[in-house]
């Protein structure tokens, strides 16, 4: 695994001491994460960058689960909102500006794009301004769950865009009641799909239909692959799209026979196999997932297409996952489309928002890592 940067053990390791007065999340190389109290840091924005002061940040599960892909030793957190401090030449923002976005990931980001501290580097081309209507704990905690919504909505599943929409047909969103899969299922709604098939735990179903879901399926029942082919054929409609906004089991000691019989990615492929077999091929289906099992037929997102990402990968060493502008700015005129429409009818909404202070928020980003929220964005308020 990739050694962290020299940077990294010169600010944080030697900031321990508890007269400081800046509280942040860090990731050690191994171990739990950790509240620390460090001297408060200065950093400089240059070309395409804004200093911020952040007032939130939301906690996402790639906060910790990103240290198998070798970025540890740091500063942790990609989502915030906060106001703008100091701005570079030919920024779109300007001091005083409340902005809210996500940082980029990769071994060699920045310390100062971790977000779990009192003053961030925002890339200006990963932001965009909040508007009256979206409330502040949410903008925090928006954009990297929708950013993962839109690259399976409209990106790789290609559905019409939200202020243009269509018939696309019916989708299946596989973990409708998490973070992803809601925003996912709000936008599929959005841009036409019907009907509208998720999985879900009982308590959760109510509050789906009501953003858009036509059907909801408990993901634990037995037959509930049965169960939605059985929607199907009683909807008489064909499912070709699926997104998995689950992924892999959080238990990493399991064998692949389990992955290939109960990963949410193969039970999605499972409520295709028996729909009119014979006529796959003039409509192949789709599925997209955020974490793959392994069945090399779906495609696994990468929700940051604005950046040359490097990850150190178990098994297969360092790995870069090269920028695709085109698809960057469509997804910023998505997300500034949400921002403006957020909680309007139409529009879309984060389920439910819990706001923590500093002093639980070790055990949210544990909780959140071990997919414990039940659907709650969870952000820290600063």
């Amino acid at each position: 695994m990739t050694s962290p940067s020299p940077q990294f053990d010169q600010i944080i390791m030697a900031s321990k001491d508890p007269t400081s007065k800046v509280k942040v999340l860090y990731l050690p190389s191994q171990g739990p994460p950790e509240l620390r109290t460090i001297s408060d840091q200065s950093y400089t924005p240059t070309h395409g960058q804004s200093l911020v002061r952040v007032l939130y940040s939301g906690i996402n599960p790639a906060d910790l689960k990103h240290r198998s892909l070798g970025i540890h030793s740091t500063i942790v957190g990609y989502d915030y909102c906060g106001q703008v401090l100091q701005s570079s030449p030919g920024s779109p923002f300007k001091p005083g500006d409340m902005i809210a976005g996500c940082t980029p990931s990769g071994v060699s980001r920045l310390l100062g794009y971790g977000t779990h501290q009192a003053r961030i580097l925002a890339v200006n081309d990963m932001a965009f301004k909040v508007p009256p209507n979206l409330p502040l704990p949410a903008a925090g905690g928006l954009t990297v769950c929708l950013r993962a919504a839109i690259v399976a909505i409209h990106i790789h599943l290609r559905l019409p865009l939200p202020w243009s929409p269509g018939t696309p047909g019916p989708i299946l969103i596989w973990g409708g009641a998490s973070v992803v899969g809601s925003c996912a299922l709000q936008l599929a709604k959005a841009s036409g799909c019907h009907p509208i098939y998720t999985t879900a735990s009982p308590h959760h179903h109510t509050g789906l239909l009501q953003v858009g879901a036509t059907r909801c399926f408990d993901y634990r029942a037995p037959d509930v692959v049965s169960q939605i082919r059985a929607a199907a054929a009683s909807d008489s409609v064909r499912l070709t799209m699926a997104f998995d906004a689950v992924g892999l089991p959080s238990s990493s000691g399991l064998e692949i026979e389990y992955y290939r019989a109960h990963a949410s990615e193969h039970m999605a492929e499972k409520c295709f196999d028996a729909l009119d077999a014979g006529s796959r091929s003039a409509t192949p289906p789709r599925v997209v997932t955020t974490v793959s099992g392994g069945s090399g037929r779906a495609r696994v997102l990468n929700a940051m297409p604005d950046w040359d990402v490097d990850w150190d990968i178990p098994g297969h060493g360092p790995t870069v996952l090269d920028s695709k502008p085109k698809e960057a700015e469509e997804m910023l005129e998505v997300i500034e489309w949400v921002a403006e429409n957020y909680g309007k009818k139409g529009g879309l909404r984060l389920l439910r928002v819990k706001v923590v202070e500093w002093e639980d928020a070790v055990a949210e980003l544990e909780r959140c890592a071990e997919g414990g929220t039940g659907g709650e964005k969870v952000v820290i308020k600063h």
